[in-house]
Order: C-alpha cells, then sequence, then structure tokens
C-alpha cells in the first residue's frame, strides 16, 4: 500500500540508497561477520576513528548494530536473567523438535544441558558481548555506563 511506504518522497537514486542502508544494517546483525567486523573496528581505532571515511561509518553502524541486538547484556541482571531464560526457552524448544527430526543439535539447545547455561553465558559474554562494547566503548566513552553493566552481568554468570 502506497499509504505506508514512508520514503515515497524520495527520488530514485535517493530511495535506493535508504533501501541499501536498511539491508546493510540488518545484515550487520549476523554474528558470522562478528570477527571480521571487530577486527576491522580495532584496526580502525588503532589507527585512529576518522568519521569522515565512509568505511568507518560502515564499521562502526555494523558494531553498533550488532551491540544492539545484544542489547540484554547491558540490561540490569534481573532482565538480562529473565531475556537469557527465554531465550534459551525458545533454543530448548527448537532443540526438541530437531531432536524429534533426527537433527544434530547443537549442545546449548538440549535441554538435558540446562545446567550449562552459565557456563554458555558466560563464553558468550566474554567471547562476543563484551569485546563489541569494549571496542564501541573506545570510540564512543560516554557508552562506560553500558560496559560496566555487562561486565556485571558477566560476573553474575560466573558465580551463578
Amino acid at each position: 500500500d502506497i499509504r505506508c511506504n514512508i520514503f515515497c518522497d524520495l527520488g530514485t537514486n535517493d530511495y535506493k540508497q535508504v533501501l541499501d542502508e536498511i539491508k546493510y544494517t540488518i545484515l550487520a546483525t549476523n554474528l558470522q561477520k562478528y570477527q571480521l567486523q571487530c577486527e576491522r573496528m580495532r584496526h580502525i581505532v588503532e589507527t585512529g576513528v576518522d568519521f569522515r571515511k565512509k568505511h568507518v561509518r560502515n564499521c562502526l553502524k555494523a558494531l553498533m548494530m550488532m551491540a544492539c541486538d545484544l542489547c540484554a547484556g547491558w540490561k540490569s541482571w534481573d532482565e538480562h536473567k529473565n531475556v537469557i531464560w527465554s531465550l534459551y526457552k525458545e533454543y530448548f524448544n527448537q532443540g526438541d523438535k530437531e531432536l524429534s527430526f533426527g537433527i544434530i543439535t547443537p549442545d546449548h539447545m538440549l535441554r538435558t544441558n540446562a545446567e550449562n547455561i552459565p557456563k554458555y553465558q558466560t563464553a558468550f559474554m566474554e567471547n562476543v558481548v563484551l569485546p563489541i562494547y569494549q571496542l564501541l566503548t573506545k570510540v564512543f566513552p560516554q557508552l562506560r555506563e553500558i560496559l560496566k553493566t555487562a561486565q556485571e552481568n558477566l560476573d553474575c554468570w560466573k558465580t551463578y
């Protein structure tokens, strides 16, 4: 419906550019690209962040989208824990279905491994969540509170 097209007044080139940006930011949340994005950002931080460079802005945009996608990492412990338990409930339901079809299922999706959730979360926080927030905090120091809360949540998982 044309009435729902918030971009209807854009010219063809601008419309294409907006759609390309939307596509880029959606695809940026793919954790399979995580290592590459972090390596790029580390290099940018080491050599100096120049916001005028498109590749710097794109890399920051990708990391910020990942950070937003992983925002449960810096919520209060109670909120964080509730989100994580909800995610694992979904994982276990999916794991149950995969097992019923004879599909090999990752350990973290097996209900029988529920006691390992703190271990899984510790590894995920250490290897994925915190590195993103650490890099972004180097560029945007005002994000220190987010990093601090994520670290506190990691500490809670370690002693859970």
